[in-house]
């Protein structure tokens, strides 16, 4: 199963859905819990509690979930950390960029990559998503 089929189920099963979809101003990137999530969320959440806050008798905080760009700038996030995702345009499959390459052409990129460096290696090692995984999955099943 892939990321968008994953996803794709996510919202039938109303885990997920957009804030405010039925106004065509709703801003995006923002979500709501439907019941099955909320479940999932609360008996995660209980999880972390009890094994890593009560445990080592930690204090919990809620804090602010939307943060202004300085925030992240100082803290070195949006200079220093990417997670490049790779959309195959023969199949349509999505993966985070340093995954798939490691996995296909068996190369560990250094953080400190940057975009140029991934694009080379793509045009380099992966012709297509599909071809390679199914290609894998062939030599998995076959040994």
């Amino acid at each position: 199963m892939n990321y968008e089929s994953v996803m794709k189920l996510a919202l039938e099963r109303a885990f997920y859905f957009p804030s405010c979809e039925v106004y065509g101003d709703a801003q995006a990137g923002f979500w709501e819990y439907g019941p099955t999530g909320v479940s999932v969320k609360n008996k995660f959440l209980e999880l972390w509690r009890r094994e890593l806050v009560r445990r080592d008798r930690m204090l919990e905080i809620d804090g602010s979930q939307i943060m202004s760009k300085s925030v992240f700038e100082a803290s070195g996030h949006l200079g220093n950390f990417a997670d490049p995702i790779i959309k195959c345009k023969k199949c349509g499959l999505t993966f985070r960029a340093d995954k798939l390459i490691a996995e296909i052409a068996n190369v560990e990129i250094p953080e400190s990559a940057d975009l140029e460096d991934f694009d080379k290696m793509i045009q380099e090692k992966i012709l297509c998503v599909q071809n390679v995984k199914e290609s894998l999955m062939q030599q998995k099943n076959s040994t």
